[in-house]
Parts: structure tokens; sequence; C-alpha cells
């Protein structure tokens, strides 16, 4: 496996983590933080989802035109996903929690299109198959282990001590991104 291939699934891994510190605790977040109704739970979420779909639709076209700059792109990604991942500690209400979904969903519609583009180009060939196990079981097993320390963090400390975490991960798969060798891109 060559270098690039694992800056990249560290940095997706880095990712996984910090997204999974939440996502399991998300409806408790907005119950009890936000005093949110089950729909508000529900519509916060779609907000975030029907944003996501329909800009990262956009933004892979977009990028399809761009893509010498994928490793930047990249980056700015994970920068926007830690800026959102922040921006939980600010939130008060669940009109700023849909605004901040959209935010964050926007930073999602970014880096996903540009984050396969750039790992199908630097996978290593004959080894497409393995190299993509190792990144969707590695998400996996990072989902388990995260959402463990999400709800020992949530029990013993508290949901700004996850959204710290949150930002924390994803600004550390912005600096790994970074370093990813643009000769193959």
């Amino acid at each position: 496996m060559n270098k690039n291939i694992k800056l990249l699934l560290t940095a997706n891994y880095w990712h996984t983590f910090g997204f999974t510190l939440l996502s399991p605790l998300y409806a408790v977040y907005v119950t009890q933080q936000l005093n949110g109704s089950e729909f508000e739970i529900g519509l916060s979420y779609s907000v975030y989802g029907f944003s996501a779909g329909i800009l990262m639709i956009i933004a892979g076209r977009v990028e399809d035109s761009i893509s010498k700059y994928a490793k930047q792109i990249l980056t700015f990604g994970y920068v926007l996903l830690a800026i959102a991942s922040f921006g939980y500690l600010l939130v008060d209400s669940i009109y700023q929690l849909m605004f901040l979904q959209m935010i964050y969903a926007m930073a999602v519609a970014i880096y996903v299109p540009m984050s396969k583009t750039l790992f199908s180009k630097l996978e290593d060939d004959g080894k497409e198959s393995s190299e993509w196990a190792i990144m969707d079981g590695g998400n996996f097993l990072i989902i388990g282990f995260s959402s463990l320390i999400g709800g020992y963090l949530l029990a013993n400390y508290s949901f700004d001590v996850i959204f710290i975490g949150m930002g924390i991960s994803q600004l550390f798969a912005a600096l790994l991104v970074s370093r990813v060798a643009p000769s193959r891109i």
C-alpha cells in the first residue's frame, strides 16, 4: 500500500471517528440540549441529508473540472467540517442547528466526491478491492470504537467535549490530506 493511500485512509478514519462521536447520540443532543421534539430530530437531520445530497451532485460536477486541485479541495472540505464541528458549541436553538447542518452538509458535499476520486486515482494497481475493503472495513471498526468513546464522553463529561473532539479529528484529517504527494494526482 503506497504512502498516499495510507494518508488518505488515515484522514478518512479520523473524519469517521469525529463524525461518529456524535452521530449515535444526535437524537439525545437535540432533545436534551435543545429541547427539540421527535419531529425536530427528523427535520434537522433531513435538512442535512437533503442539503448534502443536492450539494454533492453540484460539487461533483464542479470538481470534475477542477480536479487538479484535488488535495486543496479535500483539505478545505475537512477544514470546513472542523469549523462546523466546533460550531455545535455555539448552537442553542433548533434553527441554529438546521443552519449548522447545512454548513456540515456543504463540507461533506465538497469532500466526499473528491475523496473518492483521489482515492481511486492513488490506489495501487491490482489491489483496488483490498484497498477499498480496508477503507470501508476500517470505517466500520472506527464507527464501533468512536460510538463507544462518544457514549463514554457524554456519560462522564458533556456534549461540548464531544464537539471539541469532533473538530480536532477533522483538523487532523485536513493535516494528513495536506501531506498527500501530488505526483500521482
